[in-house]
């Protein structure tokens, strides 16, 4: 347990001393020391800090929605997080497809998630992780042909880093055919 504090210290110094040669601090900045603390409510009064000095970043509102769905399991909170992440920027695809993956398995609004995951692939055409979850949800749906053509198109943009969620997608369209 002293270890863990010791290394809690050293992040917290690295994170600081980032900062200060920076001279400001941006939405990573408060993503990373959300990340590196363990306390729910500590994270959660970083992220508010964060939020309240970059309002219009939206990879902090995007990161604090995810944080809020994970962790705090607050989906109303999440949901308006999303919504502000996409009203600063539409086009962020990152959280075009966290907002799908929310409204596919929260809200099992299918029909939006599936909307949104193509908005998503419009600015990333090839991302395996969106890909994988779209062939996820168009098995939902019992879209078969087209999950196959999804399916197949993740896995030739597989690059490793997605290998879970593509796996579980081949899993469970073999399971279905």
């Amino acid at each position: 347990m002293g270890k863990s504090k010791h290394k809690d210290a050293d992040t917290e110094r690295a994170i600081e001393n980032i900062v200060q040669r920076s001279g400001e601090k941006d939405w990573l900045f408060y993503v990373r020391k959300a990340n590196s603390e363990k306390d729910i409510e500590k994270k959660n009064a970083i992220f508010q800090e964060g939020i309240r000095l970059t309002p219009l970043s939206p990879e902090l509102l995007g990161n604090y929605a995810v944080f809020l769905k994970n962790e705090k399991q607050d989906n109303l909170g999440a949901e308006e997080y999303y919504q502000k992440a996409l009203a600063v920027e539409p086009n962020n695809s990152m959280n075009l497809g966290n907002y799908a993956i929310f409204l596919q398995v929260i809200k099992n609004d299918y029909a939006a998630a599936e909307e949104y995951y193509m908005k998503a692939l419009n600015f990333e055409p090839n991302h395996a992780v969106r890909l994988g979850n779209l062939t996820k949800l168009l098995i939902d749906k019992n879209d078969l042909n087209q999950a196959g053509l999804c399916l197949k198109r993740a896995f030739e943009n597989f690059d490793g880093s997605s290998q879970n969620i593509v796996e579980n997608a081949f899993l469970d369209y073999v399971i279905v055919r």
